[in-house]
């Protein structure tokens, strides 16, 4: 069966895995996680649709990724390979994909792109975790986030200016508030059904509780910096040009009503 190339972008810490996870909690995706990470580099594009027949995306080779074991990396993704045959929609996802639009465009002509942008305090937040428990180089601090989070913005304005496919989500209306993501879901052709739902009830939980501890990182510093250098006027393109701006939300809810409570 002919599939829909569908690829996730956004700056890092800005939601790429958990949105990642929950399209393809509908059985008709299938997406991989940084599954041809090395080929989608700036300089080195070498992505083509054969990466995506059966036997070549499931079987990892040398030089794919910076990972050699495809189920092991895709543990919470079960099931993709016996879905593969009836699946309408195929892709991978890589934050920085927004580097290289052109090259996708040209090898995916009708590829479909799902760019996720989330609150620059957030990012910087998770930036400032990560090389608190060292899992980053101190180099890329809360202060780096804000070059990440502006450069994804500017260059993925700059792409849907050109008439690209590519649609745009937010992290907060995805996983912080109980909008509906029919909008989304009916962008890449498949069904937000009762599967879907029933992922992002978990995965919201788990955003909520990681956020929480996350909004405490940003020191004074960190935070006049952001004021003083975050482009906030290319939010506001994007607000303009998310998916999910007309979808109803409910203002009752409680995730959300207690993040704003932490928050405040």
């Amino acid at each position: 069966m002919p599939k829909q190339h569908l690829f996730i972008a956004g700056c890092p810490r800005s939601g790429t895995s958990p949105l990642t996870r929950l399209l393809a909690s509908n059985r008709e995706v299938i997406l991989g996680m940084e599954r041809y990470a090395n080929l989608l580099s700036v300089g080195n594009f070498k992505l083509t649709p054969e990466h995506f027949e059966e036997k070549r995306f499931f079987e990892v080779e040398e030089g794919d990724t910076f990972y050699s074991d495809f189920d092991e990396f895709h543990q919470l993704m079960p099931g993709l390979v016996d879905r593969y045959e009836t699946a309408k929609v195929i892709g991978d996802k890589k934050p920085s994909l927004y580097k290289v639009y052109d090259e996708i465009f040209e090898a995916f002509p009708e590829a479909k792109i799902l760019f996720i942008y989330r609150d620059v305090y957030s990012v910087a937040s998770s930036f400032q975790a990560r090389v608190d428990n060292k899992s980053w180089s101190k180099a890329k601090d809360a202060f780096l986030a804000v070059n990440d989070w502006n450069q994804s913005l500017f260059l993925t304005r700059e792409a849907i200016k050109q008439g690209r496919n590519i649609r745009c989500v937010d992290y907060e209306s995805i996983f912080l508030s109980n909008k509906s993501l029919k909008p989304m879901f009916d962008f890449i052709g498949v069904a937000y059904n009762r599967r879907v739902k029933k992922a992002l009830k978990k995965i919201r939980l788990r955003s909520l509780a990681l956020g929480t501890k996350r909004e405490l990182l940003l020191t004074t510093e960190h935070r006049q910096y952001i004021d003083d250098n975050a482009n906030f006027f290319m939010s506001k393109f994007m607000a303009k040009n998310n998916v999910l701006s007309e979808a109803p939300r409910n203002h009752n809810n409680p995730l959300l009503r207690f993040w704003k409570w932490c928050s405040s």
